[in-house]
């Protein structure tokens, strides 16, 4: 995505199962499980945190991401939110900050994948890791994983404002968060039970209809309309 005048674009840990301190989302020198900041001509930023460590990758601008599938920018506060794949379950919404470790995979609220235990405490309170805004609990039978993401703020369902629209793959629907500031709710279903994996969503710019385009056999694009009076 592009925000305050710069490309930022994301990393995945490359499903690495090696779950200690030595993984790769923690290893700065790799550049994966990463949130990525560079100048829009390719250049490398002289103000990311890591710019001067010659240790680290230094288009590096977070850290610690497992599988961010989704980004986009808040249309009041320009802050960057993503939205990203637990391992199973776990899944996460997180507001970037510059610098910030979001402590993957030494923090999880998922389980693994392969024994269906747990393999890292929970976010607390008093870690080092930014915790994420919402996130799902362990297993995969009411999970998020999560697709494409947008923020509402159109004029065709004014009820929806200041929502955020995500992509929900593996259960078929489109996620409709309430958010309060940083504070998410749990989502409301829509379109669920049409077969869809939503793969991305987007808000038309001018009518405010929302647009979802699924993936995989017999794949749509669809729009919603508000229903006639």
């Amino acid at each position: 995505i592009f925000a305050d005048e710069h490309l930022y674009f994301s990393t995945g840990d490359r499903q690495q199962k090696n779950f200690g301190p030595g993984h790769i989302a923690q290893n700065l020198s790799t550049g994966y499980g990463s949130v990525l900041r560079l100048n829009l001509d390719g250049s490398l930023p002289s103000d990311n945190p890591f710019a001067d460590d010659d240790s680290a990758a230094p288009e590096i601008w977070s850290f610690g991401h497992r599988n961010i599938q989704a980004m986009t920018v808040h249309p009041r506060t320009g802050a960057i939110w993503v939205a990203e794949h637990g391992e199973a379950g776990g899944d996460e919404i997180n507001i970037i900050e510059r610098g910030g470790n979001y402590g993957w995979p030494l923090v999880s609220h998922g389980v693994d994948y392969r024994t269906g235990e747990p393999f890292a405490p929970e976010h607390a309170a008093d870690d080092a890791f930014i915790a994420p805004v919402f996130y799902f609990g362990p297993g995969r039978a009411d999970n998020f994983p999560p697709s494409g993401m947008a923020f509402y703020e159109g004029a065709a369902f004014p009820e929806w404002r200041g929502s955020l629209l995500i992509g929900n793959l593996a259960h078929e629907y489109l996620g409709r968060f309430p958010t309060d500031g940083d504070a998410v709710s749990t989502p409301e279903r829509l379109l669920e039970g049409q077969g869809w994996r939503i793969r991305d969503v987007a808000v038309g710019p001018q009518d405010g209809f929302v647009y979802i385009i699924s993936d995989g056999e017999g794949a749509v694009l669809a729009r919603l309309v508000p229903a006639a009076p």
